[in-house]
């Protein structure tokens, strides 16, 4: 049975009462099925009972016959009808979770994770790789060419020294020559020197933030792990 069905019920059956005390009865009813709800129309038409129960109670009570332990409950109010028995109850519980819906929405969670992680895994390990491989080369690119440079100097100075001994064995044969030969080698001497002393000032300037930079990171999921154990 709807709720239509039993106020329409309901109303047939009370057409021998007063009009005002009829309408003011389906008016509190009809109220009582709306705090309820659509989805619990059932639940209060068990609770309430047939409309034939329903009419009989309220004509009784209309009636001045003899009370019986219900109608104790039982008075009219500004608002209508009123049954003081279910002003104690709240209005019936919202539709109820059906068995297993919880279980299978959990199972859905997961299933959605790990379709995220067999989906994610194959780009982000390959991408994170290939990020760490390209910051790695770029590293060993810029040390090799400092160090390449570094030892550019070296060769200068060694070459310097190479042609100011040259120059020195030229003394008692060609005195320009030897000039010549000196003069170059102390500019060669002078330049490596210079360019060795800068390269180095460079290394040490980059190389050593590049590698904690890079020890900080290695060392930061342990970190986090060593903070989570300790809370």
């Amino acid at each position: 049975m709807s709720r239509t069905e039993f106020m329409n019920e309901l109303r047939t059956l009370l057409q021998d009462i007063p009009e005002e005390e009829r309408e003011e009865a389906l008016q509190y009813y009809s109220d009582y099925f709306d705090d309820a709800g659509a989805e619990n129309e059932e639940q209060v038409i068990r609770e309430l009972g047939s409309p034939q129960k329903v009419a009989a109670t309220i004509k009784d009570g209309l009636g001045g016959q003899n009370r019986t332990e219900s109608e104790e409950y039982r008075e009219y109010r500004e608002t209508g009808y009123q049954d003081t028995r279910y002003e104690e109850k709240e209005p019936p519980a919202q539709k109820k979770r059906r068995p297993g819906e919880g279980k299978n929405s959990t199972a859905v969670k997961i299933l959605l994770i790990l379709l995220i992680i067999l989906v994610g895994v194959p780009v982000v390990i390959p991408a994170a790789g290939g990020i760490l491989t390209g910051v790695a080369g770029l590293i060993i690119g810029i040390l090799a060419i400092l160090f390449g440079l570094l030892v550019g100097g070296v060769v200068m100075v060694i070459v310097g020294f190479a042609l100011a001994a040259a120059g020195l064995t030229q003394m008692f044969y060609s005195p320009g020559t030897m000039f010549g030969l000196m003069g170059a080698g102390f500019i060669c001497i002078a330049l490596g020197l210079v360019f060795t002393a800068f390269i180095w000032w460079i290394f040490l300037k980059i190389v050593p933030p590049v590698f904690r930079w890079v020890v900080n990171i290695c060392r930061r999921p342990f970190q986090k792990r060593r903070e989570g154990n300790q809370q």
